[in-house]
């Protein structure tokens, strides 16, 4: 009895010893390294984002794998391949997008592949001026070429890709912004710069009114005979009238601009001619219709003298001159314009002739109004 009372002691006693060491020799768990993620059975995945250069996601775009499109982008832009095996080619197309390293080479482990890309879009431009109308005659530098406005004032540009970088310019503004960079196309709606005056320019404006109810045509102001591209014309709604406003005349010293008025045939024209600077800088125009003519002079009781010096002058209903137009020397002068009032003479420069025609109003309105007009000359 006593022999198994000891044998049952050192039973005890050693599995005490033995739960206590293994207590003290426990170590703490480390944090194993993160590896990618394989799978020799089902392979694995691949995602990303596919977007343009703004960072904005294409929807639609195709993602293949070895040539297979595997997977459609959704609204984001975002895409999820699952179950790719061995090494593999990732591409994506997007309709004439290109895109930067367009194919990737994964090998079995997953991971993410982003995309960017831009196409070969259309870049268009248009400048406007404090007030909000539209300046004409400005040249845009896009990416390093050189484009000029098309007859509703834009300038465009094909073909473009990546960043494009548009810069205006015409003599006499400042633009804001001075330039700008785009990533993508505008085509329907031009990106607007805004042109502001230099200092050293002054700006001229006033009003045209028309003295009929007919519709307005489409009116050019001329500064010293030159059409001005700086000029920015505004229908007035509900009113024969529209205004005007000359941008960026350098200011200068002497008698300063002639500014006029008008239109093609049958349309207006101003009978007053202006002179403007910088310290008058308001005028308003009376517009009258206008019809153009040709005069060919003849003399009674002789032919015409190709040695003689003459001319055609133009009057107002106050007898005010108007304009001057010279013959050739066959007794033609073309593209005289008249207006209703106005008083169509032949002078000689040796005051060897005289002779005039009234244009009244019902020779004027009359649609079979001639174009081409004889005027008969009687020698002193």
């Amino acid at each position: 009895m006593k022999k198994l009372f000891s044998i049952i002691m050192v039973c005890v006693l050693m599995f005490t010893m033995s739960a206590c060491t293994a207590k003290e020799i426990e170590m703490p768990k480390k944090d194993l390294p993160e590896y990618p993620e394989v799978d020799t059975v089902d392979g694995y995945s691949i995602s990303g984002t596919v977007k343009d250069l703004s960072g904005n996601g294409l929807v639609g775009a195709s993602i293949s794998i070895n040539d297979k499109i595997m997977a459609i982008t959704d609204e984001n832009g975002d895409y999820k391949i699952k179950s790719v095996k061995g090494s593999s080619e990732v591409s994506v197309s997007f309709y004439d997008y290109q895109f930067r390293n367009d194919t990737r080479t994964v090998n079995n482990y997953t991971t993410d592949l982003d995309f960017e890309g831009s196409s070969n879009f259309k870049i268009t431009a248009k400048t406007k001026t404090m007030n909000g109308a539209g300046l004409y005659g400005v040249t845009y530098d896009i990416s390093g070429e050189v484009r000029s406005e098309d007859a509703k004032g834009i300038a465009y540009k094909i073909n473009n890709t990546g960043k494009t970088t548009i810069t205006p310019n015409k003599k006499g503004f400042t633009f804001y912004p001075k330039s700008v960079d785009l990533y993508t196309g505008n085509e329907g709606d031009p990106y607007m710069f805004t042109a502001i005056p230099d200092e050293d320019t002054f700006a001229v404006s006033g009003s045209l009114t028309f003295l009929d109810d007919s519709a307005m045509p489409e009116i050019v102001v001329y500064v010293n005979g030159i059409k001005h591209t700086n000029t920015v014309l505004t229908k007035q709604d509900n009113a024969q009238k529209i205004t005007y406003t000359i941008y960026g005349l350098p200011e200068t010293e002497g008698v300063g601009y002639n500014i006029t008025t008008g239109s093609g045939y049958d349309g207006y024209i101003s009978t007053t001619n202006y002179l403007v600077n910088s310290e008058r800088t308001g005028v308003n125009f009376d517009m009258l219709k206008a019809k153009t003519v040709d005069v060919t002079l003849s003399f009674l009781g002789g032919g015409v003298s190709s040695d003689m010096s003459y001319y055609v002058k133009v009057s107002d209903k106050n007898r005010n001159e108007v304009a001057r137009y010279d013959f050739n020397n066959s007794g033609e002068a073309s593209g005289i314009v008249v207006f209703e009032g106005c008083r169509i003479e032949v002078v000689s420069r040796r005051d060897e002739f005289t002779s005039s025609i009234e244009v009244v109003s019902k020779q004027f309105m009359d649609n079979n109004f001639a174009k081409n007009i004889t005027v008969e000359c009687i020698k002193r």
